[in-house]
């Protein structure tokens, strides 16, 4: 692929193959201005840090993605299942919500590695 960028309204991106550079060229070089809806099946070490800005972000299989990635996501609508994330790492992103960051986010659903603690993320606030 080359170095340059591809902008389409919607990207489906449904992959059982689990090479890895190949899936990142693809999420790295295809922005998606209203929807990105990702199902790719990675390996353990699958890394891809970029920024995304669109409408819709939905993430399935998203082992692969962490704290830093969710803080690269700039979208109205998130929704990501089966991350590593934890209630810490959701505290702190609701902590930089509150303080004014991600101001286009209007719903949030992730699905975390452990079990939702309402009383440890509300307190504080």
């Amino acid at each position: 692929m080359s170095s340059s960028s591809t902008v389409v309204k919607e990207l489906n991106f449904d992959s059982e193959r689990s090479d890895d550079k190949y899936l990142s060229q693809i999420l790295y070089h295809i922005d998606a201005w209203d929807t990105f809806n990702i199902d790719i099946k990675t390996s353990y070490r699958f890394e891809c840090l970029r920024y995304f800005k669109s409408e819709n972000f939905e993430l399935k299989s998203g082992g692969w993605f962490t704290f830093y990635n969710l803080q690269l996501v700039d979208c109205a609508f998130i929704k990501i299942m089966g991350t590593q994330l934890t209630n810490c790492n959701m505290k702190e992103y609701l902590m930089q919500w509150i303080d004014g960051n991600f101001e286009n986010l209007r719903s949030l659903d992730v699905e975390m590695r452990e079990v939702r603690d309402e009383e440890y993320l509300l307190d504080g606030m």
